[in-house]
């Protein structure tokens, strides 16, 4: 098995020492922490262009947010503190004292203005700053920032800021010269041969344990494990669930989980755009056929949480008054057989241990009913550089990461947003969501909020199937390392002693 842009022997030269323990101090007593991570030749550190984990993995730890989602807990961190006006249409953003970009210039609040400004127009994140004015936003002082939206949005944190609010320094437009306010410097950045990360000590939230961090490209989840248990790295990001079982049962290992905060949504998005899922009796027949104990059992090895087609498992808001479908092949059949459809496409890529398993599950599943599903598989470092071809497929195997329901329904479920793979429309949910983002009346917002979930439950296009934590391999004497949406935030973590 080979690694991506990168030889095993070069991974090993980016470390003098490999071993299942806390690595000696190098060479003028560095700690070092080499990470393995899903990595591609197109990647690039431009937060708007991000395609792959390692760079993702790059990027938080280079600059820092105004909020995270931590856990169901969104956590402010550049932002020193959030208030709204009356109606939500006016947030204004205080700013910590005392904190500098990795060129010792400090940050202010025109960087502020300028990063919210630059998200916003970015293809990446357009669709959560829709209502981002950047005409009427302004800077008030030096640490205070205004905020001015189109519109009232009470979900303006958790939709907007907590997704994506990386700063950067205001006029910087390649973000592959690193220089952020992090817990760590950008050394060297390649697609082909990794990332080389070195502590920034000046950091203001106080000095990382850790030294320097390499993150070395490898696309198969297999070889990151193997990379782990042979002494290549320390921490491998994203396991399929075989090598977890492999690692925690060898010596010097563990698998660090990442609960269901952090754990991975798994779904098969049917296009509606085009036969023959335009069709909802189609698409109702299909939810019907999948056999979610089978994919969750075979899938995650029994690791994981069956689906009901609703997005926040385990997250504030999550709606528990749903019966959990069941599958009815005679009914699938029937449908299908009456319909003549024997052929359905589906675009697969292993941008997460278990997509393209559960796939060929699904293969299964159909031929069981005279129905034959032909897969496209594409490279996983690949995939998103190509929008238009995952809208062009009958069906999208995919996945994301577990958000609370409304966050989730902004970026991938609403009619307009570029996320939305499956191009499903539905005007009451669309005014249940536009009643969440814009009311801040409680009782009325939980109207809205069933609403919401009561469309999604009975007519989406998106078969959420199943959850599985985030599974990260690690040696014993790393210490656990805390993540935010699957990504892990290594300032905060060390050796044991």
């Amino acid at each position: 098995m080979a690694l991506t842009g990168l030889t095993l022997t070069a991974a090993l030269a980016l470390s003098a020492c490999a071993q299942a323990s806390a690595p000696d101090p190098e060479p003028g007593g560095e700690r070092v922490l080499r990470v393995a991570a899903l990595g591609g030749s197109s990647d690039t550190l431009n937060i708007d262009q991000l395609v792959s984990e390692l760079p993702q993995v790059a990027a938080m730890q280079i600059w820092d947010s105004l909020v995270l989602l931590r856990g169901d807990q969104f956590e402010q961190v550049l932002a020193e503190s959030i208030t709204p006006n009356e109606d939500g249409s006016e947030w204004t953003i205080t700013l910590p004292d005392g904190v500098s970009f990795h060129d010792g210039s400090p940050l202010t609040a025109a960087d502020v203005l300028y990063s919210l400004g630059w998200i916003a127009a970015s293809d990446r994140f357009a669709a959560l700053y829709s209502d981002y004015d950047a005409a009427a936003s302004r800077v008030l002082d030096e640490r205070t920032v205004l905020v001015v939206l189109k519109r009232p949005r009470a979900d303006f944190v958790e939709t907007s800021l907590a997704l994506g609010s990386y700063v950067i320094k205001e006029g910087m437009t390649d973000l592959n010269e690193g220089n952020g306010t992090g817990a760590y410097r950008l050394e060297s950045f390649s697609a082909d041969s990794g990332t080389v990360l070195v502590a920034n000590e000046s950091y203001w939230r106080g000095e990382p344990k850790i030294d320097r961090i390499e993150l070395v490209p490898i696309a198969d989840p297999a070889t990151r494990a193997t990379a782990l248990t042979g002494g290549q790295v320390d921490f491998a990001l994203g396991l399929n669930s075989t090598a977890a079982e492999t690692i925690d049962s060898t010596a010097g290992y563990e698998v660090q989980r990442g609960g269901t905060a952090n754990s991975s949504q798994f779904e098969f998005s049917m296009n509606t755009r085009i036969a023959p899922f335009d069709d909802p009796e189609v698409r109702e027949a299909l939810r019907s056929l999948l056999d979610r104990d089978q994919l969750v059992n075979i899938v995650f090895r029994g690791d994981g949480a069956i689906g009901n087609d609703l997005p926040g498992l385990g997250l504030p808001d999550y709606p528990t008054r749903f019966a959990q479908v069941e599958p009815d092949v005679a009914a699938a059949r029937q449908v299908f057989e009456s319909k003549g459809i024997t052929e359905i496409g589906i675009l697969v890529a292993e941008t997460i241990p278990g997509i393209t398993d559960a796939t060929e599950l699904l293969q299964q599943q159909l031929s069981e009913i005279g129905v034959t599903l032909k897969l496209e598989e594409v490279d996983p470092a690949t995939l998103y550089s190509d929008i238009p071809k995952i809208q062009q497929a009958q069906m999208f195997a995919t996945y994301v990461h577990n958000r609370p329901f409304l966050s989730h329904a902004v970026t991938f479920m609403i009619a307009d947003s570029p996320y939305n793979w499956s191009g499903w429309a539905d005007p009451e949910f669309n005014e249940a969501i536009t009643t969440l983002q814009t009311v801040t009346d409680s009782a009325e917002r939980q109207e809205a909020l069933a609403l919401a979930q009561d469309r999604v439950w009975s007519g989406t296009a998106s078969l959420i199937w199943g959850f599985q934590e985030q599974l990260n391999g690690a040696i014993d004497a790393l210490e656990t390392v805390p993540m935010t949406q699957s990504l892990p935030l290594f300032w905060e973590v060390g050796y044991e002693s």
